[in-house]
């Protein structure tokens, strides 16, 4: 009976796996030297043609847009061994040893990417070769990234992650289905380093400001008399001061194009000193007059760069008792101001980048670790780019003061970004393609801040992205993986019994309560 079963299984297994190496096996490989390359270009998805990518970046797996019943692929360079893949479909899945070897013995130059593609007829037809150039400039190899729906009723269901960008390995830190759905966000780091970071969490019993410093975990309630609960951080390179902003921020909709936007109403910035439990600012930075937000240090600690523009009264029109607010008049200006580390004395202000010279809304500086350059996020109004589908990558020169926008930003909305701890690699969430889900994008930098063409961070599924209804926030580079105890973290955000409660700089004599901020406005559409 045993044998008869056997000779009934055998033929139908054999019949299977024929099926399968007819839908999905490999083909024949065409001889490339016998077929004259044709102007048709290739259609890749993702775009991964004409780019600078780092020696250590995971494969750039992508699928074959040009119709065919058949694939070749044959990828190589000055030195090193081919890579030859074939495939009855589109999708071109690389090997990660064999790319990482090519990657290798091809820094500083470039690489070739050779493309034939099967008709109907059984013809192999040679697609125009795809020259990409490996820079000798490798990419930390840590991205770290918050993930969540892009509706804002949706922020229910939301994580950290951080991706090996080297292999395609994430790994997740915490979901706040661990905390009960709330809020978490503003991670934050020291100079792309892992040992020391901060996170807001928001609602509930975990509401707090987490820092992880080595070993030690603290919850802090950075609310005083002078201000509210701190946000858009920036952490002091020696890591024991962050710069916050102090929003009021509201979210209000138009009835038609971009629906949704987010207005603030006021804002200072304050410096929160970690080891002296003590919140301090300067009437420089937190004028009445002003609304300063998003700070950034320069990398030697020496400078704070900000966005400032008016009090929002200066944007209306109407009477005292019917004000109209000029929402989409509202621009911000790029500012620094000296800083002295050693005494915690301020410098005076100076305008770097006026939104009346650029003609553009200046918000999100981030600046080079060698100090020349700031990327910033340039808007056509407003303080919030992600929201803003004008919004753009812009690069200023902080030596000349020359600006420009980087050969970078799409038609869509480019938003948070930062640099490599080298300065030769920015990443940047862009929403090119969708307009609602922001992707992890990267470009080189030269030494005269120059970019590359971008390129979306690599999945193992070269069609994740189209499936994959995730928005992907607040991408930040490190050296090495963050080693985060979630269970310690979630603890510490429960223990509201050790709480530690910041104080008041008794320096710190006038005051800008944001309890009184206007929540009335009528906003003028435009």
């Amino acid at each position: 009976m045993q044998n008869n079963l056997r000779a009934v299984i055998s033929p139908i297994i054999l019949i299977c796996i024929g099926l399968c190496l007819s839908c999905t096996g490999p083909v024949e490989m065409p001889r490339l030297a016998s077929l004259t390359p044709l102007a048709d270009q290739p259609i890749l998805h993702p775009d991964y043609t004409d780019i600078t990518l780092p020696p250590n970046i995971a494969p750039l797996n992508f699928v074959i847009e040009n119709p065919g019943e058949a694939y070749f692929v044959e990828i190589s360079g000055e030195l090193g061994s081919l890579i030859r893949i074939s495939s009855r479909k589109p999708e071109i899945r690389i090997p990660l040893k064999s790319w990482k070897t090519l990657l290798e013995s091809n820094q500083g130059k470039d690489i070739r990417m050779d493309m034939c593609v099967k008709s109907k007829t059984g013809e192999w037809k040679r697609l125009t070769p795809v020259i990409n150039h490996v820079s000798e400039d490798s990419i930390d190899p840590i991205l770290v990234y918050r993930r969540l729906h892009p509706m804002y009723y949706l922020w229910q269901n939301m994580g950290l992650y951080q991706r090996n960008l080297e292999t395609f390995s994430e790994t997740t830190l915490i979901t706040n289905n661990q905390i009960e759905h709330s809020c978490f966000n503003c991670h934050t780091f020291v100079q792309n380093r892992s040992e020391t970071m901060m996170m807001h969490f928001r609602a509930g019993q975990v509401s707090g400001l987490y820092v992880k410093d080595g070993d030690r975990h603290l919850k802090i309630n950075t609310a005083t008399d002078f201000n509210k609960p701190a946000a858009y951080p920036s952490y002091h390179p020696d890591g024991k001061r962050i710069a916050f902003s102090i929003n009021n921020l509201g979210m209000f909709f138009h009835a038609t194009g971009d629906t949704r936007e987010v207005i603030d109403m006021m804002s200072d910035l304050v410096i929160y000193d970690v080891d002296k439990n003590q919140i301090t600012t300067d009437i420089q930075i937190s004028h009445p007059d002003y609304l300063e937000t998003f700070p950034a240090w320069s990398p030697d600690g020496r400078a704070l760069y900000f966005c400032r523009t008016n009090k929002l009264t200066d944007y209306t029109a109407g009477s005292d008792k019917d004000p109209q607010l000029q929402y989409n008049n509202v621009r911000y200006d790029l500012i620094r101001i000296g800083y002295n580390p050693e005494t915690g004395e301020w410098g005076k202000l100076e305008t770097v980048l006026s939104s009346g010279e650029c003609g553009q809304s200046i918000t999100i500086p981030r600046i080079s670790p060698d100090g020349h350059f700031a990327l910033v996020c340039m808007a056509d109004h407003g303080n919030f780019p992600v929201y803003v589908r004008t919004s753009d990558i812009g690069m200023v020169d902080l030596e000349t003061g020359y600006w420009w926008k980087p050969d970078i930003n799409s038609a869509q909305s480019e938003s948070y970004h930062n640099w490599s701890s080298t300065g030769r690699w920015i990443v940047f969430s862009s929403k090119r393609g969708t307009g609602q889900l922001a992707r992890p994008h990267f470009a080189h930098v030269d030494k005269n801040g120059q970019t590359g063409k971008p390129f979306v961070m690599p999945q193992e599924d070269p069609a994740f992205y189209d499936s994959f209804l995730e928005t992907y926030n607040l991408p930040e580079l490190l050296t090495g993986p963050v080693e985060l105890n979630a269970r310690e973290m979630i603890r510490t955000m429960y223990d509201n019994e050790h709480i530690v409660q910041a104080t008041l700089d008794s320096a710190v004599t006038h005051r800008n309560d944001l309890a009184e901020a206007r929540t009335g406005w009528y906003i003028l559409p435009y």
